[in-house]
């Protein structure tokens, strides 16, 4: 009697491991599917943030070289004011050269909001890359 009980828990204890396992079975697929929606909607995340990475950084190219172009411009301006013969001629180029420079702030100050956004799309992606890798481990 007491052997036919041994067995009796013995069974029990393997029929309850066979339950916990059909739960398993049931319900990793679904998280699976999840897992595999959340590595996707991360990977085009990583993908936008890229594509606006690089815009971000053509923009501040031509910002660039828009001030550089100024900087040529200014300095044309300055050392024509060496030469000019006129109070017309040296307030119009003064007037160029105020212009320019104004121009330069304008540019600059769009070029430091471009960088600050470059800055937050960084953090944002190093953040869904390191989501990915948890997600790779899971």
């Amino acid at each position: 009697m007491i052997k036919d009980l041994k067995i009796l828990c013995k069974l029990q204890k393997l029929d309850d491991k066979i339950f916990k396992i059909k739960k398993q079975v049931k319900r990793l697929p679904k998280e699976l599917k999840e897992l595999e929606e959340k590595h996707n909607l991360n990977q085009k995340a990583i993908k936008s943030i890229n594509q606006k990475l690089e815009d971000n950084l053509q923009i501040q190219k031509n910002f660039e070289h828009d001030i550089s172009a100024n900087l040529q411009e200014i300095n044309k301006y300055e050392n024509q004011l060496l030469i000019v013969k006129t109070n017309k001629e040296y307030k119009a180029l003064n007037s160029e050269i105020t212009f320019r420079k104004e121009r330069n702030a304008g540019v600059e100050e769009k070029l430091i909001e471009l960088l600050e956004e470059e800055s937050v799309l960084k953090k944002e992606k190093n953040n869904l890359e390191n989501s990915l890798e948890k997600i790779k481990k899971s």
